[in-house]
């Protein structure tokens, strides 16, 4: 039987610290147009279009259990996207949302993106909950 929740394709996982650069991100990428010549060195089934993207603040309004909800969603995602801060590296929910990806996925389809006010000359390593830390080699 076929599945007919949602599919995305990342989940964002960020500390609402950084709640407006993941507001500005989701955007983006859901509005990003991947060029036809692109697609077509990619193959057939290549995408135009990056989206949906799932981002809690604007997929989950209405749901009753949050924690239920966000799982499922992560376990429905192609991608983890993790906006790196020290913020998100301090975050139990953050490192919740990678442990439970890392679960069902390999770490080859989680995208690290440092927040813009990150502090300068600190290792990604240190901007990274301790789960992606632990994953990695």
């Amino acid at each position: 039987m076929m599945d007919s929740r949602q599919r995305y394709k990342a989940f964002i996982s960020y500390s609402h610290h950084d709640r407006k650069v993941a507001e500005w991100l989701h955007r983006a990428l859901e509005n990003y147009r991947a060029p036809p010549g692109l697609r077509t060195a990619l193959g057939e089934a290549s995408p135009s279009a990056l989206r949906p993207i799932f981002r809690d603040r604007d997929e989950l309004s209405a749901a009753a259990d949050l924690s239920e909800a966000i799982r499922d969603a992560l376990d429905h995602s192609d991608a983890l996207i993790i906006l790196c801060s020290p913020h998100a590296a301090a975050s139990r929910w953050v490192d919740k949302e990678v442990a439970h990806f890392l679960s069902q996925s390999s770490a080859d389809k989680v995208i690290s993106v440092i927040a813009p006010d990150a502090p300068e000359g600190v290792a990604l390593l240190a901007l990274a909950p301790p789960a992606l830390r632990a994953a990695l080699p």
